[in-house]
């Protein structure tokens, strides 16, 4: 689902900070005479990881949501019941296309909109729900054609958004706020001809046909491989990818160059919350859904630990995953947006 870019594995940290006193520099006014009232403050609620780690399960219990099969088109249903009583009001932006494994296929993208108490700009905050075809990374040959279950690759973004979706519910944002249910992420190759080589379908046609009714964000964050790590015997770990046998949210290459600001904020918000996954290091380029949105100059952050060892193969189930790794990242997203 995510293939790196070349780059450093290592940049400096000092780096983000230049880049972000650049950033405030530019944009920064002169001082005025009067004084600006401070914000107002709201509480953030508390992140039920347990409650996420089950909506990971049920995704799961639909098979493999690879483009085409049954269990794509009953977490499509699942989603929809369970957004409705909770949104404000839930975008479908239906879509069909072929993609680098064929096609053409049905897809749909997901907006649920949370409207705020005050008028301001909106933040998203977004993850596919779509799994791979094929789990060709697998250490066994014969199981490169069996669909990934997606229980990391997947399904723990959404589990993420879902419990945010309570939250916002219960205590409305300050700012509008859109979760993002992406479609089409997954199912790329390498070598292909298509944009991102096949990769992000979804988030390119949102980012490109943005719903003409709903104002465009202004930030943005992806949630991506966030259900954490556990060991493998039969998976080796992937030091080749940078990856290891961890769960560590290093800042992705793409990220720090078109959004250092939000970055920023997301990974002091960790810091602050005590959120150890989050570090101060620098992880591979990947291809992610947040390339679409910078492209449109919507400054996104892919929150990824890439890769897990379990990426792409068979045994991207349930099993690997951790609740406290949906707490971690789920936690400081929603300080995130409510701060």
């Amino acid at each position: 689902m995510i293939l790196p870019k070349p780059g450093p594995a290592n940049l400096p940290w000092a780096r983000l900070a230049i880049l972000v006193a650049l950033v405030l520099v530019g944009s920064s006014g002169a001082c005025g005479g009067g004084s600006e009232q401070a914000p107002p403050v709201v509480d953030v609620p508390v992140f039920l990881a347990d409650r996420a780690f089950a909506d990971l399960e049920k995704q799961c219990s639909f098979g493999a949501r690879p483009p085409g099969s049954a269990g794509h088109q009953a977490q499509l249903v699942w989603m929809r019941a369970t957004l409705q009583p909770l949104a404000d009001r839930v975008v479908e932006q239906p879509f069909n296309t072929a993609t680098a494994f064929g096609g053409p296929y049905d897809f749909v993208n997901l907006i649920a909109v949370f409207g705020g108490a005050a008028p301001g700009a909106a933040t998203f905050v977004g993850a596919h729900w779509d799994t791979r075809p094929e789990a060709d990374e697998d250490p066994d040959p014969a199981k490169h054609t069996q669909p990934v279950m997606g229980a990391n690759d997947g399904a723990s973004g959404v589990a993420i958004l879902l419990e945010l979706a309570r939250l916002l519910k219960a205590t409305p944002p300050l700012h509008p706020v859109y979760l993002l249910f992406l479609d089409a992420e997954d199912s790329g190759k390498s070598g292909s001809g298509l944009l991102d080589q096949g990769f992000c379908l979804g988030a390119n046609y949102l980012a490109q046909h943005w719903p003409a009714d709903l104002p465009r964000p202004t930030r943005g964050a992806i949630l991506d491989l966030v259900g954490g790590t556990k060991h493998n015997d039969r998976v080796p770990v992937r030091t080749d990818l940078g990856g290891n046998d961890v769960f560590d949210l290093r800042i992705e290459l793409n990220s720090l160059q078109k959004a250092p600001e939000v970055v920023d904020q997301l990974w002091t918000l960790a810091e602050e919350r005590g959120h150890a996954a989050f570090k101060r290091t620098t992880q591979f380029a990947v291809t992610d859904d947040h390339l679409a949105f910078n492209r449109v100059g919507i400054p996104t952050v892919d929150i990824i630990d890439f890769p897990p060892p379990v990426w792409h193969t068979a045994d991207d189930v349930p099993e690997y995953c951790q609740p406290s790794a949906l707490r971690e990242v789920g936690d400081t997203v929603a300080a995130w947006l409510y701060q």
